[in-house]
């Protein structure tokens, strides 16, 4: 058996999966709770019924957070102005010297200095205990503003695979909010082909941020059922709107120029794919998609050489990248990887992307029962209760790849 690498033991093994691959027995104890959504699989009603639920829930936080704070901000202005009437200054015959008033340290046989002692002892407990509450207040300030920002992209995904955003009592949507919804039903086509007009109507979104996200959808999700014109206009208005996501939309088109054999094309691609700038953010390298990629369209050796030649040249290879190609051969040796082979990434959110990108890549290259596969596990993942994900966003996430595969 050729081995493809001699860097370190974990590359050694993940050399000699790209020629053998690996099989496991889940226990029977893994198996998912009985109680959650799509818990019995997946389909479109239940996760539509997830999201609705997830939004509702989000939209009654903010509105309780909201109330909250604005509580906080009430009663931090009660106890001003109770210290203000009881302060020196503000009203006292006693303390102003007015008619019958004793001076401090006057007076007659048994009588007691005249002091504001009270006062200042008034003043003192409520600057000692306001610094509190506003602390407190931030706090639920910030809660609402957290949610406020998860909300729109709730919206967004909801509006994609065809759900109903229905809001709390309430809750007043932002701009933002009304906006990402009416972008993300761009991406809700259904089997039809993309039209001109959806592609135009994407183009034409005010806000940058929103634009990017429904055009890079469109292709993302939907780029088998568009011409070569409409992704190419597409490709060309997210370059200057948004250079990751040009280049995150740029690599779908990858597993189809595989799958149809245009190696040639497909090599051009990967050489701007990989000299492309890398987000900070996110989980795996583009040699990990790349090389993932050409595994998963059957081509382990070739995926293979790709990684050896970039090792060579000074590169590196995390862990991560490395657990993400290794689920990879597992779909290319023809079975789905099994539950602990999502195990040992090191954080609950490079677990989820991986879950998300093989069912990317397997829409893209027409394996739609992995794709589907990938997107339950996704579900089922975020809802158990030991898992360290912002749920909101990770829903998200999910709805955004969902169109086309449920």
């Amino acid at each position: 058996m050729k081995v493809l690498f001699t860097y370190t033991p974990r590359i050694l093994v993940l050399a000699s999966l790209f020629l053998s691959g690996c099989t496991a027995k889940n226990p029977e104890w893994l198996r998912s709770p009985s109680g959650a959504y799509c818990a019995s699989g997946l389909s479109g009603s239940c996760l539509k019924a997830l999201a609705e639920n997830a939004y509702a829930d989000a939209t009654a936080k903010q509105v309780a957070a909201q109330a909250a704070s604005a509580a906080k901000l009430s009663g931090t202005a009660t106890k001003v102005a109770q210290v203000t009437s009881a302060s020196p200054g503000a009203g006292s015959e006693a303390v102003k010297g007015g008619e019958g008033a004793v001076p401090s340290g006057a007076g007659g046989e048994g009588s007691e200095p005249v002091s504001d002692k009270p006062a200042v002892e008034k003043v003192v407990e409520a600057s000692a205990v306001e610094p509190v509450k506003d602390a407190d207040g931030s706090k639920f300030a910030t809660a609402a503003a957290k949610l406020d920002d998860s909300i729109p992209k709730l919206a967004f995904g909801i509006a994609a695979i065809g759900a109903t955003a229905a809001s709390a009592d309430g809750y007043t949507p932002s701009d933002k909010a009304i906006q990402s919804k009416e972008a993300g039903a761009i991406l809700n086509v259904g089997s039809g082909p993309v039209s001109h007009a959806q592609v135009a109507q994407a183009g034409k979104i005010s806000d940058k941020e929103l634009r990017a996200d429904a055009l890079s959808g469109l292709i993302s999700l939907h780029a088998r059922s568009m011409s070569e014109d409409q992704i190419n206009a597409v490709l060309n208005e997210l370059y200057s709107l948004d250079k990751a996501k040009y280049a995150n939309a740029l690599i779908i088109k990858l597993p189809g120029l595989l799958k149809s054999g245009d190696l040639e094309r497909a090599s051009a691609l990967r050489g701007v794919l990989l000299a492309s700038k890398s987000e900070t953010d996110r989980p795996f390298s583009m040699l990990a998609f790349v090389a993932s990629c050409y595994t998963m369209a059957g081509m382990k050796q070739d995926a293979g050489a790709i990684v050896q030649d970039f090792l060579e040249d000074g590169g590196e290879l995390s862990i991560d990248d490395q657990k993400l190609i290794t689920l990879a051969i597992s779909v290319s040796n023809g079975s789905y990887p099994m539950m602990q082979e999502f195990y040992d990434f090191k954080s609950d959110e490079a677990r989820l992307s991986a879950y998300l990108t093989i069912a990317v890549i397997a829409r893209q290259l027409d394996n739609l029962k992995v794709a589907h596969r990938a997107v339950a596990d996704a579900v089922k993942f975020i809802q158990k209760a030991a898992v360290k994900v912002d749920r909101e966003k990770a829903l998200s996430q999910i709805l955004a790849v969902s169109p086309g595969i449920i």
